[in-house]
């Protein structure tokens, strides 16, 4: 009788496991942050630099390329315990739909990009045919990232790693509309009450 009572309780124990699913959101977002790990690339360069490679396939435009840059920036910028960080060096290349038998009219810049603001303009300034806007051609951009410590560079604007990494992970689930993977639901079995006595 005990072994089957000992029984009945494990099966019980394990069913509860199986229908106890993990966190939908948590969920969510390791989707969103596998889709930016599958078209960004990043070298560690330095104590606090890191080379970001970011591109996107045929029809996404210039702007989805940038913000899984900066997304993948800011989880790597967390991971190291970094607040801040900057872009100090950026190289866009593209292919607009006619330029695959022409010249990649990229253009580097080396300067100090600390807002959203400061990489639309580096951006409007390589775009010398308009393919970084359009929605079709393919595109890349090399960056280098420093990490910056909450006391360094206090006085230059830097983009907050928490900040950006919420916002951009949101807006990835949002935008594509992740969804946690369904469950099956399995009935929960009745544990026998060994404290209720037969009368």
């Amino acid at each position: 009788m005990r072994f089957r009572f000992a029984s009945v309780l494990l099966v019980a124990a394990a069913l509860t496991a199986c229908v106890s699913s993990p966190n939908p959101e948590a969920e969510k977002r390791a989707k969103a942050w596998r889709m930016v790990n599958n078209t960004t690339d990043v070298t560690v360069v330095g104590e606090n630099r890191l080379r970001l490679i970011s591109d996107t396939p045929f029809a996404a435009g210039g702007d989805e390329m940038e913000k899984a840059m900066l997304l993948r920036a800011a989880g790597e910028a967390i991971d190291r315990d970094y607040p801040r960080f900057s872009i100090v060096y950026v190289d866009y290349h593209q292919r607009g739909i006619g330029g695959w038998f022409g010249p990649d009219l990229g253009d580097s810049t080396k300067r100090w990009i600390g807002t959203y603001e400061d990489l639309l303009s580096a951006r409007d300034r390589a775009d010398l045919d308009g393919s970084l806007d359009s929605p079709f051609g393919f595109k890349s951009m090399d960056v280098v990232i420093r990490l910056l410590a909450e006391d360094e560079e206090p006085t230059r604007a830097a983009f907050s790693t928490e900040a950006i990494f919420e916002n951009l992970i949101d807006d990835r689930i949002d935008r594509h509309n992740l969804q946690a993977n369904p469950r099956v639901a399995i009935p929960k079995l009745k544990t026998p009450n060994i404290f209720k006595r037969n009368r």
